[in-house]
């Protein structure tokens, strides 16, 4: 025998063998060739691009024949007994959303700054979903749903067409055309498994899942009782065994898993069913088996559309959220969650998750830990929607061929199985949790670790600090000429900065002064060619500093206000900026759901600034918190610091700081009892600005035009990234 002829011995013969060997092989690449993966992303979009391609018109005439051709009595069963097997999907899942939160420990926590937490989410358009404007557009878009239910009422209504056999003739041939075609996509399988897994499993960050600890444990949980349970319910009901199952299987799940697209898993899935039923049959033919390969056409597509497992499994998403915020739900709470988040799972998830934030007034940036988290939770949705796919064809087909009945030995070892693990994980997961969490909370350490990455100007004094002894050191500095000439001629520039408004200027756990606004600082000093000195004041000095003469700017988060423009002079806004609320977590839910608060006193809002916000910005504060309709009365008051609100015994004197959402999540992150919460969204934008002593033109115009030469160059963006969203 040639060493060729022992080689093809060992290679798996069958698809889902080869797609196994396709994950494994790019499971190696992606360990030992991980920077040359990216040369694998054509093979994998090539892949997903023939198998899009295909998918639609297979799928269109499969289930339009498969349809058109059942009987009234199949079609009649097919309804009902799917119908109860999705209902008790639906189940497992609920099931499962109300176990899960139950291991879970206690745990405080905050994340950086996002973007997209300012974007209000779209409502689920369920009915658009369904039912588009036109379908032309939606199978262009790749908007199944609306695609299923056309083709479906297409193929009950030619079941009652007068001649619809000539037109089933035309669609069967057509459905031949595109079952063909979609098989040479088959052989293309395993080889975009390898490139898809290897190009997915060498981008992954690893940190993700070890930055969220508790959710890819009970997800690893949740999956292994589902699945026991799901596939131990196939046998106990069906005449399938556990080999018969997995050769099923194997293949349309290693596609899913790697690629994270149930789509084009779905003609496998289809084809791999009615194979075995050939098998099983001797490939002998009966009324009942053609039914149920009929059937298998219609189910999959069907039950893709509808709200399936893996979707309603990873609704539990949101009891961790809110366990995450230290208010974990109860399990009314979960029921009444899932009530209400189950019709949106076919907008997507990740939608579905928005909403649920939404309603359960948790706050809104939560939606950033979902992200975090996606590489791995999409392809855990999609492989249990396939799972369950495969529970909804296998039962059907069984009650269709007379073949379903109840197993007693094996549907006792399931219950068994399932019950014993639960026992076993609500034991250990929690005392593991507890312990791996302990001490895992690291985000605080980030930003406080974070480093310049704007080149140190010549020389960096702090000739000044104004914190401890405020009033006797202000008298000690000198005042000074601030106009351009003479900040050249000394070759110094005097700047006033706070060291408490992280992340735009504070100390690191080093003692140094860094952040966003020290960054610019450096830059401007730089361009002036010219050293910097330094005086670290409190914001309530910083007028004083300034009004004096005795700096030449002031930097540290300063927000354009009316007011301050009218009295000072100051530049043209260097980063927009939005204002927000940061809250205590406990009073999460009574500040953004005022229109449920129990308690009808008025909502106190603290701010540092040294004047209350204007009364244009008050108004449009008080209208965005109590929208929609009426609410409970809004109050200012002013506060000395952030720090105030950390003192519990004035913890009943306010309910929230105004601040900005960027400034807020960083306070956040250094104080994971405080959430911030951007109830305001992009409705009260603003800009950060330098407030500068002089008034002469030609220093505000050279800092003006710094700035926007810095603009051009995204210096700003820059920092952005680096202080505001932490990116490493």
């Amino acid at each position: 025998m040639s060493f060729r002829s022992i080689i093809r011995s060992w290679l798996p013969r069958t698809l889902g063998g080869k797609c196994l060997l396709g994950l494994g092989l790019g499971l190696a690449t992606a360990l030992t060739f991980k920077e040359y993966c990216h040369y694998l992303d054509p093979m994998g979009s090539i892949f997903i691009r023939a198998s899009q391609i295909v998918v639609m018109p297979y799928m269109i005439f499969e289930l339009l024949c498969s349809l058109g051709e059942l009987s009234d009595r199949s079609l009649k069963a097919l309804l009902r007994t799917g119908g109860v097997v999705f209902l008790s999907m639906l189940a497992i899942g609920i099931a499962a959303n109300l176990f899960l939160p139950t291991l879970l420990p206690s745990i405080r926590s905050s994340a950086f700054y996002n973007p997209s937490i300012m974007e209000m989410p779209p409502d689920p358009d369920i009915l658009g979903t369904y039912l588009p404007y036109n379908i032309y557009t939606a199978m262009a878009q790749d908007n199944f749903p609306a695609v299923v239910l056309f083709t479906a009422i297409l193929g009950i209504v030619l079941q009652s067409l007068p001649g619809k056999q000539s037109l089933l003739t035309s669609a069967s041939q057509l459905r031949k055309l595109f079952s063909n075609l979609n098989k040479l996509v088959v052989k293309l399988t395993p080889y975009g498994v390898f490139a898809l897994s290897a190009v997915s499993l060498s981008s992954l960050d690893r940190s993700e899942l070890l930055r969220m600890h508790a959710m890819p444990v009970i997800a690893a949980t949740g999956v292994i009782l589902v699945i026991t349970m799901v596939i131990g319910l196939i046998n106990s009901l069906t005449p399938f065994s556990l080999k018969e199952i997995w050769g099923v299987l194997r293949g349309p799940l290693t596609i899913t898993a790697s690629s994270a697209n149930l789509i084009i898993a779905l003609p496998l899935l289809i084809e791999s069913i009615k194979e075995l039923l050939a098998n099983r049959s001797g490939h002998q033919k009966s009324d009942a088996l053609e039914d149920a390969s009929e059937q298998v056409s219609a189910l999959i597509p069907a039950g893709f559309v509808l709200p399936n497992l893996g979707q309603v499994f990873l609704l539990v998403f949101l009891p961790f959220l809110a366990w995450y915020t230290d208010k974990p739900m109860k399990s009314m709470e979960i029921i009444n969650m899932m009530i209400t988040s189950i019709a949106s799972v076919v907008g997507g998830i990740r939608m579905a998750i928005q909403q649920g934030i939404l309603h359960l007034s948790m706050p809104r940036d939560l939606i950033n830990i979902f992200v975090l988290n996606s590489e791995w939770t999409y392809r855990l949705e999609k492989s249990l929607s396939l799972i369950g796919l495969l529970m909804l064809a296998f039962i059907v087909i069984s009650k269709t061929t007379g073949k379903l009945s109840i197993r007693p030995a094996r549907l006792a070892t399931t219950i068994f199985l399932v019950l014993a693990m639960a026992v076993v994980f609500k034991w250990s997961i929690p005392k593991l949790l507890t312990k791996t969490l302990e001490g895992t909370y690291t985000n605080d350490k980030v930003l406080m670790s974070l480093r310049p990455i704007v080149d140190s100007v010549k020389s960096v004094h702090l000739a000044y600090d104004l914190y401890e002894k405020g009033e006797e050191t202000l008298a000690a500095i000198p005042s000074r000429s601030t106009s351009l000439d003479s900040i050249r001629a000394h070759g110094v520039l005097r700047v006033a900065i706070r060291t408490d408004a992280i992340p735009w200027a504070y100390k690191n756990a080093d003692g140094q002064i860094v952040g966003y606004d020290m960054d610019m600082i450096q830059s401007l000093a730089q361009s002036l060619d010219v050293d910097l000195e330094l005086v670290t004041a409190p914001k309530s000095m910083m007028e004083k500093l300034i009004s004096t003469q005795k700096v030449d700017i002031a930097v540290g988060g300063f927000i354009a206000l009316p007011d301050r423009a009218s009295k000072f002079n100051t530049s043209q806004g260097y980063q927009q900026i939005h204002l927000a609320l940061v809250v205590n977590d406990d009073k999460v839910r009574d500040v953004q759901d005022l229109q449920n608060r129990k308690d009808k006193r008025p909502v106190v809002i603290a701010y540092t600034e040294p004047r209350p916000p204007p009364a244009d910005i008050q108004y449009q504060i008080s209208k965005l918190l109590g929208e929609p309709g009426p609410s409970v009365p809004v109050v200012f008051r002013q506060i000395s610091g952030r720090n105030s609100l950390l003192d519990h015994d004035n913890d009943s004197t306010w309910d929230a700081l105004l601040t900005t959402a960027e400034g807020g999540a960083a306070w956040a992150v250094i104080h994971p009892q405080m959430t911030m919460l951007p109830v305001f969204r992009k409705e009260l934008p603003s800009s950060l600005i330098i407030v500068i002593a002089s008034d002469e033109r030609a220093l505000s115009e050279y800092i003006d035009s710094w700035i926007g030469m810095k603009k051009a160059q995204d210096l700003f963006e820059k920092l952005y990234h680096h202080w505001v969203m932490a990116e490493r």
